[in-house]
């Protein structure tokens, strides 16, 4: 009955979000605050402590540090020199076109800053050149909403952040680079397989691209800031990783915190004026910031009634080797209607021992099928990536039906099949 009255809820904070145009994590709170202190008697002590404040440190931290690379222009002007090291390798255009929205999603820009700067390029250079449109579609899509995955990325920090919030604070760090990992590895074996039918279909040709401009000095402080950045996070478990002959390496890495290392990095760009100062905080993702918590606070009303044991339970009534596929399309299916990161994410992930004690299947195998089916429907139209894409394509009335067509009735359902290849696969490896 819990677990109905909260799916309920969820659903519901959904539906009036969009009806209304209002932000579904504002519904959830105010859900979360009715339901917790009418119905389920807690008190209002009780249902502050409920409010997952390190998701909301981790992606303010993130979204702060990283906004002065995107106004100031890096990140733009980073896809643009990528894009034209491949000019005269046109089959390798889309893993170019891939990894050119992975790194500005990585490096802060998410889906919402990635894509239309890559898909803009992409859609041109379809134009000019013989270059398949769902190959391209598929890759800055893909690339935009994985690369963003990595710990310190957009997406990342707030796997990493509901991860803590579900009682895996110890292995969230490196189930988070091990979600990268696979989320970011499964595209590329597509995309090159696609490229290869590519290549060998069209042959190869070299294609013109204006060159890029000259880094301005500001960006390349924002560049050398961002390598200090990935110095000071990374270098530090990376050498403990190997020796424990440096106790001070070993005390800075347990205690170091993308959070708070985050909002450091951010002031000192805030001190080095690499932005307009009166508008750095207009870019701070406030909607998403809201979506994440309000779902994840109700959601963790709901762990705290026992859903979580309620949906193992239901799951595991699924012959065994049919639960990570089912998982994976389920996901994407819901995806198209609802966030991965915003609300799969904080709903699934405090099952997924309930559900592995129960089925058998690992932890973060579990994990990664989240998210990689999540993301398995982010090219259909009705999404935000892919509505995103499609408005990039915008030039054309007659071309934006087309490219709306192709992304529905091919892109979305290569993608999917990807993700279910995918599970199919891991899952072999997780019995071996």
């Amino acid at each position: 009955m819990n677990s109905l009255i909260i799916f309920g809820a969820i659903i519901l904070a959904i539906v009036i979000g969009e009806r209304f145009r209002l932000n579904a994590g504002l519904v959830a709170v105010a859900f979360a605050y009715l339901l917790a202190v009418f119905v389920f008697g807690f008190t209002t002590d009780q249902v502050f402590a409920l409010w997952p404040i390190e998701l909301f440190m981790v992606i303010f931290g993130v979204s702060f540090f990283f906004s002065f690379a995107k106004m100031n222009g890096t990140l733009e002007a980073v896809g643009h020199h990528m894009i034209y090291r491949f000019r005269h390798h046109t089959s390798l255009i889309p893993l170019g076109l891939y990894l050119t929205a992975a790194l500005l999603s990585g490096l802060g820009a998410g889906t919402w800053g990635s894509v239309p700067i890559v898909g803009a390029i992409a859609l041109q250079l379809c134009r000019q050149t013989k270059m398949n449109e769902t190959v391209a579609a598929i890759s800055v899509i893909l690339g935009g909403m994985n690369g963003g995955n990595i710990p310190f990325g957009p997406h990342g920090a707030i796997i990493l952040g509901v991860l803590s919030e579900s009682g895996f604070a110890d292995q969230a760090a490196e189930m988070t680079w091990k979600i990268f990992g696979v989320s970011i590895l499964y595209p590329l074996v597509l995309i090159a397989g696609l490229s290869l039918w590519q290549h060998y279909r069209y042959g190869q040709e070299s294609v013109e691209i204006d060159p890029p401009q000259a880094f301005t000095s500001k960006q390349k402080q924002t560049l050398a800031l961002i390598a200090c950045f990935a110095v000071v996070l990374l270098l530090p478990a990376m050498i403990t990783n190997f020796t424990d002959a440096f106790p001070t390496l070993i005390f800075i890495s347990e205690h170091i915190n993308l959070s708070f290392l985050t909002i450091i990095f951010g002031i000192i760009a805030y001190m080095m004026n690499l932005a307009p100062r009166d508008k750095v905080f207009d870019q701070i993702p406030w909607q998403t910031i809201w979506v994440a918590c309000g779902m994840t606070f109700l959601i963790s009303l709901g762990i705290e009634l026992g859903i979580t044991e309620e949906m193992a339970k239901l799951i595991s009534y699924m012959p065994k080797l049919t639960i990570p596929i089912v998982l994976t399309i389920l996901c994407g299916l819901m995806s198209i209607f609802s966030s991965t990161i915003g609300v799969l994410a904080p709903l699934f992930f405090p099952a997924l021992a309930a559900i592995s004690g129960a089925t058998g299947w690992p932890v973060l195998l579990l994990a990664c099928l989240v998210i990689v089916g999540g993301f398995s429907t982010g090219a259909s139209p009705f999404s935000d990536t892919g509505s995103l894409y499609l408005a990039t394509g915008s030039y054309c009335q007659d071309s934006q039906r087309a490219l709306y067509r192709r992304l529905l009735f091919k892109v979305a359902p290569t993608c999917m099949g990807a993700a279910v290849a995918t599970a199919m696969v891991l899952s072999v490896f997780a019995i071996l």
